[in-house]
């Protein structure tokens, strides 16, 4: 990153690294594409992105019914019976 924006473009990638269209095309950029410094360092360790899921329960005996939703996301939560 010679610009110190903490972000490689995909030309840098291609100009910089031996099969640096491979890497752009892996990493799934475009010609203008850019990739945050950290991301790029996570794949080059094989971090590979992954789905989340996240399941909501209230174990509150109720009293989530009285949380804002904008606290959770826009999630109301129903009592786990």
């Amino acid at each position: 990153d010679s610009r110190g924006a903490g972000l490689l473009l995909a030309s840098d990638l291609i100009t910089s690294f031996d099969g640096g269209e491979e890497l752009a095309h892996e990493l799934h950029l475009s010609e203008d594409g850019q990739i945050s410094y950290y991301d790029f360092v996570a794949v080059c360790l094989g971090s590979r992105p992954s789905a989340v899921t996240l399941n909501w329960y209230d174990l509150s005996q109720g009293y989530a019914q009285w949380v804002p939703p904008a606290l959770i996301g826009g999630q109301r939560l129903a009592p786990l019976l």
